[in-house]
């Protein structure tokens, strides 16, 4: 099984802003436990045996299929 899980660019624009007030640290760190609650889901799906990738919206096409070309060549689909 293979799970596509799509990268927010808003939360890679975050990571780079600097914070210079009060609701801008709030968002950073609103982020930063988003971030966290998701890499945790990520690995218990992995745990799972599940295969999973982490991609960009814009970038998905392309990314499934290249992991299927790559699936079928190692034989695994």
């Amino acid at each position: 099984m293979l799970f596509a899980n799509l990268r927010e660019s808003s939360l890679d624009r975050l990571r780079t802003e600097p914070v210079s007030d009060l609701e801008e640290a709030l968002r950073y760190s609103a982020g930063a436990a988003y971030e966290r609650d998701r890499a945790a889901t990520t690995r218990r799906v992995q745990a799972s045996g599940a295969m999973l990738m982490e991609t960009l919206p814009d970038e998905l096409a392309v990314a499934l299929v290249n992991r299927y070309l790559d699936l079928k060549r190692s034989g695994r689909f």
